[in-house]
């Protein structure tokens, strides 16, 4: 199993993952992002405007990011 950790990461906010979580399959890891993400678009949270949720490992590289997307952009997809 692998610990990853998932930041915010906005342009003038970032909020750090210090507990992590732990997936066996990378697909799991990038399905709890976009969970993240998408529930962090359903609150009206200005400082996370424009942001993502990135992906480290323990050793604090990156592996991936997911963008948060503002609710009008999902309607506007639909």
């Amino acid at each position: 199993m692998t610990r990853l950790f998932f930041d915010l990461v906005g342009p003038n906010d970032r909020s750090f993952d210090f507990h992590g979580r732990y997936f066996r399959d990378p697909k799991d890891a990038h399905e709890h992002a976009q969970l993240l993400s998408l529930d962090l678009s359903c609150m009206d949270l200005e400082k996370w405007h424009h942001a993502e949720v990135q992906v480290r490992d323990a050793f604090g590289s990156r592996l991936f990011s997911v963008p948060i997307i503002e609710i009008a952009e999902l309607s506007a997809a639909a």
